[in-house]
């Protein structure tokens, strides 16, 4: 047996007669393949595991230059301000996490924990809260990056890795404004401190007017957020004035007006607001003095960190190929352009793996991770999004007048939710392209549209949803509007529960295809309360929703009447005024044929398209591609009205509808074969276990029920158990329905939304680090100020 060791140099190996690919044997297998990196490391070292690097991008450099493809980086915490980009020499290149060390890299820029001091001033305690006296911590900060960044309006700080939250009111949810004390409100417009074109009004809820009065008066910071023109649009504004009346003004008008808009109740907060610092895990920076003050949820020490969200994308990838990101944490992000992400995929790169990463703590515009138009073949796998504002682009794949290419790109496995934050919108995947896929994900205690969808071939399967849309009127869990042409998505097996729509507002959906938007495959999904309607459709064309189970939910289909056949008339004069393709046109949602002919009109179609020919300029490759899309256009063109032509609802389940199973009166839609069906035909309706009892009924699907939502794999430490967490999430609700039953109680309304089940999942599977265990077994869900005993009560 030769050992490499004992061979000292070339000579010898021939004196031994032994041949030379001896030698390059030896070189071969002492020739380094992996690079560490460690916090105690040096760039100027070999990086090895016993003389490891210290950052990133000197890893990256040393292995272009060593042709290494693998990266291991050891536990710890590395800070971050500059962005790691790899392209196509770092092909084929691997970064993990070593083993199971935990890994953070952390974009904050940090503040000194040790220089806080209790405040005990007299004049500094006059401008808190009477509840902050003997609680509040300051200091005077001086490096001037953190002064810049702490005075942002969408300033972020995390406290040894939780969020915290900038001091606002009220505390959890909206105060409302008086509607019989509103004046003096020009719409949409912009305004100054000085010459205010926002309302002025008074505020149902009371609070201290004096001291807004007073801090307003010093520093022109206070913000409001929330919904004062339109229930589903939630605007930031500053406030302008704050009279001792109690009387506020806002210096800009909002988008619709909030007397004439469409806001059933006009509910906002504020942030920025040092008087109303009340409570633990609250902070705010004062630019007049420099002075950061907080009010910490646990003593503080001299190993607290205290980080400002600072840090800009971790890694870009462009053009590069069978890159792999795995096993580590990225927090604290807050500097960047809408269009960045903590890592950022784009140009032509292919087979990227993204997996075990987890997301938190990242400020808008950034998302968390983007796959963007020209990447193919990537996926995110087994990912955590906590607290981010909005978390991902799936995009990828194109089509022309006669072809598509399939983006091929997914998500898959990953976990999206809020734990700390009070106010993020909490989007979690925007979809679009061609061919895409969204499952086995875990969605709840978010705002908005959670899963919305754009394009054509795209699978959203085997999701769980819950608890999403929790502020919101109208919308839906899994969203899509204005794409008349988007045939060919497959909306199938996934649990969408708990949508409880906000009492006297549009009711909210489980599964909503708004604004005409057309030829979706609905099948198979299981929906539980599943909001006022759990399958809405805006008399989009071209349906399929077919073997779906719905249960507790006000109406389980409804596909509405046109209401006048005036949106066709608004998309003809599109097309023969400025042909469909005008930029104004090709950016209004009304222009609905027209921009169906940008994605499927024959070569030229722009330069002869007319209201009396449209039809024709679709290039017959897609006719044939969607036929009932083409009958769909041909009814549409013939009848002069956009309609759910060739949608069709066969055998879909009910039980418990509040209202009917179905409403579809006038509408060219055909709903056939309905069945009603009890919960004793399911494994266990009591936790949520909506798989069906063998033998099952001859009409009732087989739904791989057990499969949906997350599953275990090497980038998971542990699972929430799914019959635990929906057993609590069951309970929790009992006894609401999920549209009506209530009317919109200013006293409670903020108690009745929230429901923090994002702490609640994270304290089922305590090694994934998102909360703390505390010692007696007890666990608080914060959003309510609700105490559970045990674990095994909800």
């Amino acid at each position: 047996m030769i050992s490499c060791f004992m061979i000292k140099n070339v000579f010898l190996i021939l004196r031994k007669g032994l041949p030379l690919w001896t030698l390059v044997w030896c070189v071969l297998a002492h020739a380094q393949t992996e690079l560490y990196v460690a916090t105690n490391g040096n760039d100027a070292n070999s990086g090895t595991i016993d003389s490891p690097l210290a950052t990133m991008i000197g890893a990256r450099d040393k292995a272009r230059s060593t042709g290494v493809k693998t990266i291991y980086i050891r536990g710890g915490r590395y800070n971050f301000d500059t962005t790691c980009t790899l392209d196509s020499q770092d092909s084929g290149l691997t970064i993990s996490g070593y083993q199971n060390e935990k890994v953070i890299f952390d974009g904050s820029q940090f503040i000194d924990a040790d220089k806080f001091q209790l405040v005990t001033d007299a004049g500094l305690l006059a401008k808190l809260h009477a509840n902050a006296q003997g609680k509040v911590y300051a200091q005077i900060i001086t490096d001037n990056t953190l002064k810049t960044l702490l005075d942002k309006a969408s300033a972020q700080l995390s406290v040894n890795d939780k969020m915290a939250t900038v001091a606002r009111f009220p505390n959890l949810g909206f105060a409302h404004i008086d509607k019989n004390n509103l004046s003096g409100e020009s719409i949409n417009e912009e305004g100054t401190y000085e010459n205010p074109k926002g309302a002025e009004f008074k505020l149902l809820e009371t609070f201290d007017a004096a001291k807004w009065n007073a801090e307003i008066g010093r520093v022109k910071k206070i913000r409001a957020n929330g919904y004062m023109s339109a229930d589903w649009l939630k605007e930031k504004i500053s406030v302008a004035k704050v009279n001792s009346s109690g009387s506020i003004q806002l210096k800009d008008g909002v988008r619709y007006g909030i007397k004439e808009g469409a806001a059933k109740q006009k509910r906002l907060f504020f942030y920025h607001v040092l008087c109303e610092l009340d409570e633990p895990g609250e902070w705010y920076f004062d630019p007049t003095d420099s002075r950061l003050y907080l009010w910490p949820q646990e003593q503080l020490t001299g190993n607290s960190t205290i980080g400002v969200w600072a840090g800009p994308q971790c890694f870009e990838i462009i053009d590069g190929q069978d890159i792999q990101i795995k096993k580590m944490t990225i927090q604290n992000l807050g500097s960047g352009n809408n269009g960045q992400g903590a890592i950022n995929v784009k140009g032509t790169s292919r087979n990227i793996l993204i997996a075990g990463i987890t997301f938190r703590f990242i400020a808008e515009p950034l998302t968390s991770v983007n796959l963007w138009h020209d990447v193919r073949d990537s996926k995110v796998l087994s990912c955590d999004f906590y607290d981010v504002s909005n978390n991902s682009r799936l995009y990828g794949g194109k089509t022309t007048s006669t072809s598509v290419e399939p983006g091929n790109n997914t998500i898959e496995n990953c976990h999206f939710t809020q734990v700390y934050s009070k106010d993020f919108y909490g989007k979690a995947v925007g979809i679009t392209g061609v061919g895409n896929v969204f499952k086995n994900n875990l969605i709840h205690n978010t705002n908005g549209q959670p899963v919305t969808h754009g394009g054509i071939d795209h699978v959203i399967e085997l999701n769980e949803l819950f608890n999403v849309g929790v502020e919101e009127g109208d919308g839906g869990a899994i969203y899509g509007g204005a794409e008349i042409w988007a045939f060919g998505t497959s909306i199938k097996h996934n649990f969408i529960h708990h949508i409880m729509s906000v009492p006297s507002l549009v009711g909210r959906s489980a599964i909503h295809h708004d604004g005409y938007n057309g030829g979706k495959n609905t099948s198979e999904n299981v929906i539980y309360k599943g909001g006022w309607f759990g399958l809405k459709l805006a008399s989009g064309p071209g349906h399929i929703a077919d073997k779906n189970v719905f249960m507790d939910t006000h109406i389980g289909i409804r596909s509405r009447d046109p209401r006048t056949t005036g949106h066709y008339e608004i998309a003809m004069e599109f097309l023969d005024r400025v042909g469909g393709k005008s930029p104004t046109a090709t950016n209004t949602s009304a222009n609905y044929i027209g921009k169906m002919l940008i994605e499927f009109g024959r070569s030229g179609w722009e330069s002869s398209v007319s209201s009396s020919n449209w039809y024709d300029m679709i290039d017959p490759y897609w006719k044939s591609r969607y036929p009932s899309f083409d009958l769909a256009m041909k009814a549409i063109f013939d009848n002069k009205i956009i309609n759910s032509y060739e949608s069709y609802f066969d055998e879909n389940m009910f039980w418990n509808m509040y209202e009917s199973k179905s409403q579809l009166t006038g509408n060219p839609a055909v709903i056939s074969n309905n069945h009603d069906i009890n919960l004793s035909m399911f494994e266990n309706a009591n936790s949520l276990n909506f798989k069906f009892k063998a033998p099952r009924p001859s009409y009732a699907p087989d739904i791989p029920f057990e499969n949906i939502g997350l599953y275990s794999d090497e980038y998971r430490c542990a699972l929430p158990d799914k019959n635990v967490y929906r057993q609590k999430v069951k309970q929790r609700f009992d006894g609401q329905l999920s549209y009506g039953g209530a009317s919109y109680d200013y006293n409670t309304i903020n108690q009745r939304l929230y429901y923090n089940s994002g702490e609640v999942v994270y304290k089922l599977a305590p090694c994934l680090g998102a909360v703390e265990e505390v010692g007696d077994d007890t666990y608080v869900l914060k959003a309510i100020g609700e105490t559970c005993p045990d674990k095994g009560n909800g």
